[in-house]
Parts: C-alpha cells; structure tokens; sequence
C-alpha cells in the first residue's frame, strides 16, 4: 500500500490535491490500483494540522498491532533447542572436499557393509571433532559432549549411533588404517605436490595403570620414565601434514621405528624420490645403506661421539655465514659427505648453561643422597664419597658448542641442507599438537587394538587441522578458524507443531572463513 496524490481542476483552472491510501495489485501481466480510503484535502489536512494528528495515530496503531503480531507469533513459536554448528559444518565440508570421507567409507564398507560403514564413519568423524575442540574420553564425548552439537546433513537431527557404534567403528579404523593412509597420501598428492621432503621423528605417551596390552618400560620423551609407554612414530610432508605413524612397543629404539619407516615408504607409498630429514638417534650405518638401497636421499644427524663426525670437526676449513646464527661448512671423510653446522648463539647458551650447573655441583655437600642425571655424569668424578668436576671432560664439551653435525648425500648447496635440517621443527610441532591441543593421553583403553585406534583418531584430527590450515593459507591457524566457526550455531525452532532448524547470521570472519575454504554457505532453515 502506498499514498497517492490526486490532482484535479476547478473551473477557474485552481488546483486542489486529495491524498488517497491505495494498495497495488496483480493481474494477470498488468497492474491495477485498489482505493482503500480517502483521507481529504491535503490543503485543509495542513491548515487544520489533522495530518500530522493522522501521522501519530496511524503510527501508534501500528505498533500496537504489530507488538499484538509478534505477540502472537512468539506464543506460537518455541526455541526448543541450540547447537553448536560451526566446526561439524567446517569439518564435514573438508572431509567431503578433500575425498576423507569417501576414502573412509570405502575402507569400511570392505570390512562392514554399505549400512555399517555410514553409521561408523559418522562416529569416526564426531570423535575426530572431539579431538578437534574438546578432548575426552569416548564415554563422555558421547554422553555430554555431542549433546552439544549437530551433526546432520540436511534435514533431520534423528541420531540412531550409540556408544558401542564409538567402539566398532575404532576397530574398524584399526583394522584398515594402513589402506586409509595409503589411499590418503595419493589423494593429497592431487590437492597439493609431490612430496619433496619427509621428516621423521618419534615420541612416547605414558599409561596411569599397567594393564595395557602393549605398553612397556622404556626410554620416556615424557619424562615419566616410572610409567610404561608406547612409543609413537610420526612422518610428515613439507607441508606439515602427516603420511603415516605407528604405534610401537614402549622399548623399541628410533633406529629400528626409522628403518622400517624407511621401507615403507617405498613400498606402501611409492615414494620413488624425496628426501628424508631425520635427527640423530635414528640413524645407523646399516640403516643408512638402507636408505640408500631404496634410491632415497637423505639429511640426518649425527651423534658427535662417531669417529667420522670426530674427524669432520677436526676441519679446519672456514664456515660460511648463513645467517646471524647459523654458519656451515662442507667436510668429506671417505665418501662421506658431511656439514658441520655453527650457532654461536647456542654457543654460548650452552657454555653459560654448563657454568650454571658446576657452579651448583661443587655446592652439593650430602653425596649420598646425590643422584645424578646423565647429562651431569658426563661432568664429575665421584671419588672418596666427594664430587669433582671432571675438567678434561669439561673442555671436550666445550669444543661441541652451538655445533652438530649431518650427513646427507643430497646435491643441495651446504646453506640449503642446513635450512631443510632445521625444518624439522615441523614435525616436532606436530607431536606438541598432539601431545598438547588434541591429547593423545590420558589413553583410557587396555587393549592393543583399542590404543592403537584412539592414536589413529589423533592422526586423523592432526590430518584435518593440517589441511585446513595449508588450503587457508599462512593467514590462518587451527585457533583462528575455530574462533571463525564458533559463532556459527543452529537454533531448533517448533511452531504449529512444525520443527525448523534455523541458523544463526553469519559473522564477516565466518562468511570469510568459508569463502576462503570455496565452501558453500549453509542453509539460513532446514525444515524437518
């Protein structure tokens, strides 16, 4: 409806202007008017100033109806329910795109069926989202967390999984992970590059009991050298985003964890030419010739208590400076191919580091109940129930300051080998990942099968974040899109016995954090 104006003429040519209410309406292709009413002159409206009088009674009218309106609605209308919908739409939507859950799917349906593999994918994915924003144990994931978030795909919120779906489907995932990860590398080589360089490393997660099918006493990364553990083994691309782990016995040794790594990736992934970044600690001679019997390049670490690496550093060529804090040079011994690497920075961490702890040890006077660790053996003579500092020892450390050695037989220039090295900070910022955000212990199974599935869905969380942070861009990190997602939730409305899911309005970093993922908006309301 709208005012009209309508003008006429008197006889004497005079203009006169009538205000109408007149509402516009259809048919068929043409437009026709209705009058409503005649509300008068618009000259005598003004003198008399009824217009104004109409203006403020029609205005107070309509807001006494449309506040009855609304009335109305609401007491017709019942929020019966809200969900947290931004990191299950987020995560749905990467697994979709990047081909996971259709990976996922065909692994299970080999080993369940076409029914059974949708239903345990979808516990797969809702303990993945666990891991991904509140990690805890299955049992309370699935009678609190979940209760929390939606997780359709269109147009129901009916949830037929119960807790022991959570428990099949980790057996599942146990039972197949191996193809998982294959059939996952491939189609990552598709979304991003070939894979030039792979870094290895492992780490340990201790048990609170000592009933675990699996866990051993051994060599504790933790610290917690009282409690058994097993022992983790992790590969990562350049990217940051993991190839494979396995889970280990809590006494297996790198360098058996990284021989067999070495194997793999030739023969489950068809690694034919990459170069593999390892630290000292993994790396044997034999396993050295295996890495090369496989046609695979590599920069490792040396432990400088090695006769060649004791030769390399009696060099005395000049290093080349490759930044304020690291300097290189090239050292052959044999065939061997060495780079001698110097921070001067850590130099002189580790001198003032060294002083601090003599400093201290020639303090200790009750050396009965002296215990010392490894790194301070290294440093005293215990004779005569008294503690000396061994000098000569002293002055040999002294010589390996801000140094360490590799061993590569790669063709890179000396500056680029000692930049690749120090990319191993990427895998180490993945065991800090999962050690730290996504909390791969406390581990709440016993059986072998069941620890090795929880560590899985660990991988499987560290997978997701990794993907989304690489096809983001370096402007975002997994803390940025969880807050970009967060405000996203699903209201469940009922009315007239009618059930609506209705989402929230889309804040500006969420609508960038979806265009940015080239993801679809969802849907403003679902009818159910």
């Amino acid at each position: 409806m709208y005012i009209r104006k309508l003008i006429q003429k008197n006889k004497n040519g005079r203009e006169r202007i009538y205000l109408q209410l007149v509402k516009s309406y259809r048919v068929g292709a043409k437009v026709k008017q209705k009058l409503i009413a005649n509300i008068g002159r618009l000259d005598e409206l003004l003198e008399k100033g009824d217009i104004e009088t109409f203006i403020t009674d029609l205005s107070r009218i309509l807001e006494e109806e449309k506040e009855k309106y609304y009335v109305d609605i609401a007491n017709g209308l019942l929020c019966e329910d809200v969900f947290e919908y931004g990191m299950p739409y987020i995560l749905a939507a990467l697994w979709n795109r990047t081909g996971l859950k259709k990976i996922l799917t065909q692994e299970f349906e080999k080993v369940k069926g076409k029914a059974r593999a949708e239903k345990e994918v979808e516990a797969i994915l809702e303990m993945v989202l666990n891991r991904l924003t509140e990690p805890e144990s299955k049992l309370s994931a699935f009678n609190e967390w979940r209760d929390k978030y939606y997780f359709g795909e269109e147009e129901t919120l009916s949830n037929t999984l119960d807790l022991h779906d959570y428990y099949r489907a980790m057996d599942t995932l146990s039972d197949t992970l191996e193809r998982i990860e294959e059939s996952l590398f491939y189609e990552r080589r598709n979304l991003f590059s070939n894979t030039e360089l792979v870094f290895f490393d492992t780490t340990s997660t201790y048990f609170e009991g000592d009933k675990e099918e699996i866990a051993s006493f051994g060599h504790s990364k933790d610290h917690r050298s009282d409690r058994k553990q097993v022992v983790v083994s992790l590969v990562v691309d350049e990217h940051k985003i993991p190839i494979t782990h396995k889970v280990w016995e809590g006494n297996t040794v790198d360098k058996k964890a990284f021989s067999e790594t070495v194997k793999e990736l030739k023969d489950r992934f068809g690694v034919e030419r990459a170069i593999l970044v390892a630290d000292r600690g993994c790396v044997s001679r034999e396993i050295i010739e295996a890495v090369e019997g496989n046609n695979l390049e590599y920069i490792v670490g040396m432990k400088m208590n090695l006769i060649e690496v004791k030769e390399a550093l009696v060099d005395k060529g000049n290093y080349a400076k490759v930044s304020d804090n690291l300097y290189v040079k090239e050292v052959k011994v044999g065939a061997n191919r060495y780079i001698v690497c110097f921070n001067p920075k850590e130099a002189v961490h580790e001198k003032e580091k060294r002083a601090n702890i003599i400093t201290h040890l020639k303090e200790v006077t009750n050396v009965k109940n002296f215990i010392p660790n490894r790194d301070i053996k290294k440093l005293i003579k215990l004779e005569s129930n008294r503690i000396t500092i061994n000098e000569e020892k002293v002055k040999e450390l002294e010589k390996y300051d801000g140094i360490w050695v590799l061993l590569t037989n790669t063709a890179l220039s000396k500056e680029e080998i000692a930049d690749r090295y120090k990319e191993l900070w990427k895998i180490e910022d993945s065991f800090e990942t999962m050690k730290t955000f996504l909390k791969i212990r406390p581990i709440y199974h016993y059986r072998e099968r069941r620890i090795k599935a929880h560590i899985a869905l660990v991988f499987l969380a560290l997978y997701s974040e990794r993907l989304l942070e690489n096809l983001l861009g370096n402007d975002w990190n997994f803390r940025r899109i969880y807050m970009a997602a967060q405000p996203l939730k699903l209201v469940k409305l009922k009315a007239d016995s009618k059930q609506y899911l209705m989402r929230t309005e889309l804040k500006e970093e969420t609508k960038l954090l979806i265009k940015t993922l080239q993801m679809q908006f969802p849907k403003r309301l679902i009818k159910l």
